[in-house]
């Protein structure tokens, strides 16, 4: 993994044990809102990560690109597994869109000419043909693009397809990038904060973009343990379910994110008081946190324990799920609940109260959800091993 808050999983391990905050404002992202809105970007320029590829650096690509390929170096350095036989689902929103600005600003004044090889960068499903044509990995590849739910669905797939018997590996997770197309588009839906987000806090003023790639490798148990691959954690369940209640905004009464929840729970055979932590989708924004509050109120009751991690990371779009995953992963390893910053006062229209300080807790089974634009709500259940 990579995120604002280090380069792989132990300098993320350590900033969240010491509730080191990523957010900042911006510094690399040319955009009008540099000065204005904090966010969490990855404190490196897009050449200083290219710098940090081993297989990037015969072209300039884009930036979630070499995101994406440090989190995947990082991987692929800890297991023997022929890459060929190894299948990658990945969820993105953004992918090239960072070169597609530049290019579209140089194009219009006519000081470039089309290229094939930029127009590749625009799609979705450029992250998946130049990972596996650098990697190595098995062509059977999926994209996934369902917003903010992204990596999470991605890996619900890549589960589906292991215990279906259609493939034995996947590295699977997401990634996105800081873009002024997004950085304009939230902007423009009026829910972003000009201070550290404040997930869950009545006084909340909307969430910042972050960035962020995370990534895990999938298989059997019973395969597993024939390679001697070390099981960090199980995946006991998931759940997705889309509200359609609007574009953007989520349903205030959490229909979406509860059935979403049940759904996780059904299928990892789990009762709500198995469930020792839920890992909240929580982005600070209006709409979210009272769908959400709501819906944890309703399944897990007032009592519910719960948290965000945004207040850390900001929004890292379709990477949150699988960062999210890892963080609550590392979670278990070492029996904490990481803090929900920025929380002062209760929302009165569910007035949920999350962890607030990192705690020391027997962790066995955690909910992570992630929510999307269009309703698109997904839920996964992980366990320890």
């Amino acid at each position: 993994m990579i995120s604002s808050l280090g380069i792989g999983v132990e300098e993320n391990r350590l900033s969240l044990k010491q509730s080191k905050s990523g957010l900042r404002p911006m510094q690399y992202l040319d955009s009008v809102f540099q000065n204005q809105f904090y966010t969490g970007e990855v404190p490196y320029s897009t050449q200083d990560l290219q710098n940090k590829t081993r297989l990037f650096a015969d072209k300039d690509y884009y930036r979630a690109l070499y995101l994406a390929a440090i989190a995947i170096e990082e991987l692929i350095t800890q297991i023997s597994i022929p890459k060929s036989k190894i299948s990658i689902f990945s969820g993105t929103t953004t992918a090239g869109v960072t070169r597609t600005e530049q290019e579209y600003s140089a194009f219009s004044k006519n000081q470039t000419q089309p290229s094939v090889f930029l127009a590749n960068m625009a799609d979705c499903g450029s992250i998946n043909r130049y990972l596996i044509e650098k990697f190595n990995f098995a062509p059977y590849n999926f994209t996934i693009s369902t917003a903010c739910s992204s990596a999470s669905n991605a890996i619900l797939l890549a589960v589906n397809k292991i215990r279906s018997g259609q493939i034995d590996f996947a590295i699977c997770g997401g990634v996105d990038s800081l873009s002024r197309f997004t950085m304009n588009g939230f902007n423009s839906l009026k829910n972003m904060s000009a201070e550290p987000c404040k997930p869950f806090d009545r006084d909340r003023s909307g969430l910042n973009l972050g960035e962020a790639a995370a990534y895990l490798l999938l298989c059997k148990s019973d395969i597993a343990d024939h390679l001697g691959l070390k099981k960090i954690a199980t995946i006991s369940g998931g759940g997705n379910a889309n509200e359609s209640y609007h574009m953007t905004g989520s349903d205030p009464r959490g229909t979406g994110a509860l059935k979403s929840m049940e759904r996780a729970l059904a299928r990892a055979g789990l009762s709500t008081s198995e469930i020792d932590h839920i890992h909240a989708h929580g982005t600070a924004t209006t709409d979210n946190d009272i769908a959400e509050g709501n819906a944890i109120r309703s399944l897990f009751g007032e009592k519910a324990v719960f948290s965000s991690t945004k207040g850390l990371t900001g929004h890292t779009l379709a990477a949150s799920g699988a960062l999210n995953l890892i963080f609550s992963i590392i979670g278990i390893q070492e029996n904490i609940i990481w803090g929900n910053q920025g929380f002062n006062n209760p929302d009165p229209d569910h007035g949920m109260i999350p962890v607030l300080e990192n705690t020391k807790v027997d962790l066995k089974h955690i909910m992570v959800n992630s929510f999307g634009f269009g309703g698109n709500n997904t839920s996964i259940i992980i366990s320890k091993a």
